[in-house]
């Protein structure tokens, strides 16, 4: 072999040319194998065929950051479990969920943009966090017949259309608050009657709702002196409220505020001093884990209505003790750190499957649309996934859950103090003939 100047081997021109002639018959074997092969797998039959993983997909709107990410978090947090653990289970009966999530950082105008990426994704089902986000993608899922879980309660501004396709998790906004003045006055043992005031997130759901609730109140033997509304975010200071309310001499003040605002209710209260001789009622969103994180024993002394199990149901309920072993499975929390906002994204998912399941044994998954899992979640009759009362949904009542207990916070934590009861049932909505929505009283006031 001859070498250059550098000591390199120079190949003559002949070996040079043998090597690509070889080269190119040895790719020819090759594809002319390739195309045999194929052409016998072709022939033979398949002794063991992968079927093709069956799924859906649902979409989680809420809020990990911004000013409600307190409640928005471990909300998300509960949904994105539950759907992992049915997964790990075997999914509906073989059929996987894709949960994708949407974080519209507490901004209501974000939720469109959230909404729209999750219809590309391809969600039939959908959930919420919070109403003024809610209504605005409403039109929208209403045209796609999507069907929304709305994890806070319900609302009128939700439910203004025949067929329903929003699903609230508790009573209907006004029954809500009226459950609470009633708890209040449950307590109450003067002769004159319990001046009721409230401090509201101006929101739909408290615009729509609170002049109702006045109405109520004082058919109910109560008297109505008034309501503040503010911004459901940002408020570094509630003095001006507090004492305008103090000042018409207010008995039971009731919270309809959340997030961050929840906090600083809490400690202007207290800062203020109005805690003595008056009663003070958080809804069932409001002043959670997170506020009383913040506050300590600032909150003590106030009362809170809750319509989900808390994690210390876990003798009562063993849905809840499921919960509970997989939050610290997956999370690493104990029990004591589970917040009651967690539970109502574990109970969200709970409803989610169970009319997932419902309208894939009337559809099928080929045939899985929004128009029939919105036809099966109306359809859930005496569901008891151990997780509090059994659940029930029709139309006239789109929610799931009519109960609800009442808790005291004691050294900065909430403490039960009631079995479960009953929602009063004061209204219910009414869809007129020209698609607006009508509140009307079920029961008398007796």
């Amino acid at each position: 072999m001859k070498r250059d100047g550098n000591g390199r081997g120079i190949f003559p021109e002949e070996v040079t040319k043998m090597q690509n002639r070889w080269k190119r018959i040895g790719l020819g074997l090759v594809s002319l194998g390739l195309v045999l092969g194929l052409i016998l797998t072709a022939a033979l039959p398949t002794c063991e065929a992968v079927p093709d993983e069956r799924e859906v997909s649902i979409g989680i709107i809420t809020a990990f950051t911004g000013a409600i990410a307190t409640n928005g978090v471990p909300a998300g947090e509960g949904q994105l479990d539950y759907i992992r653990y049915v997964n790990e289970q075997g999914g509906i009966n073989g059929t996987k969920i894709k949960a994708y999530w949407e974080d519209y950082r507490s901004l209501a105008v974000r939720a469109v943009d959230c909404y729209n990426r999750l219809r590309r994704k391809g969600i039939v089902l959908g959930t919420c966090i919070e109403d003024s986000a809610l209504m605005t993608i409403l039109p929208k899922l209403i045209k796609d017949k999507v069907p929304f879980l709305y994890i806070p309660g319900a609302c009128a501004s939700t439910q203004q259309h025949r067929p329903q396709w929003v699903v609230g998790s508790g009573p209907i906004g006004e029954n809500m608050w009226i459950d609470c003045a009633l708890w209040a006055k449950g307590m109450w043992t003067e002769e004159r009657p319990m001046r009721v005031g409230m401090l509201v997130a101006d929101v739909p759901i408290g615009r729509a709702g609170v002049p109702n609730v006045a109405l109520a109140l004082e058919e109910l033997g109560m008297k109505w002196i008034g309501v503040e509304f503010s911004p459901i975010v940002g408020m570094l200071d509630f003095s001006v409220e507090l004492l305008r309310l103090a000042s018409k001499g207010v008995d039971c003040m009731l919270l309809a505020h959340y997030g961050a605002n929840g906090s600083v209710v809490v400690k202007d209260v207290a800062r203020l001093g109005l805690m003595e001789k008056r009663v003070f009622v958080a809804d069932f969103a409001a002043l959670d884990e997170s506020n009383l994180a913040v506050v300590g024993k600032a909150a003590d002394g106030w009362y809170k209505l809750c319509c989900t199990p808390n994690a210390f149901m876990t003798e009562q309920y063993r849905g809840v003790k499921t919960a509970v072993e997989v939050a610290k499975r997956y999370r690493g929390r104990e029990q004591e750190n589970i917040p009651i906002h967690y539970m109502n994204g574990w109970r969200a998912g709970l409803v989610a499957v169970e009319g997932l399941r419902l309208a894939i044994e009337e559809v099928g998954v080929e045939s899985l649309t929004g128009s029939a899992i919105r036809d099966a979640l109306f359809r859930i009759k005496d569901f008891d996934p151990g997780f509090g009362p059994p659940i029930t949904i029709t139309e006239e009542e789109a929610y799931y859950s009519s109960f609800y207990y009442a808790t005291r916070i004691e050294n900065g934590r909430m403490v039960c103090i009631s079995d479960w009861m009953e929602d009063v049932h004061f209204y219910c909505y009414v869809v007129t003939e020209e698609g607006e929505v009508r509140v009307e009283r079920v029961r008398s006031s007796e």
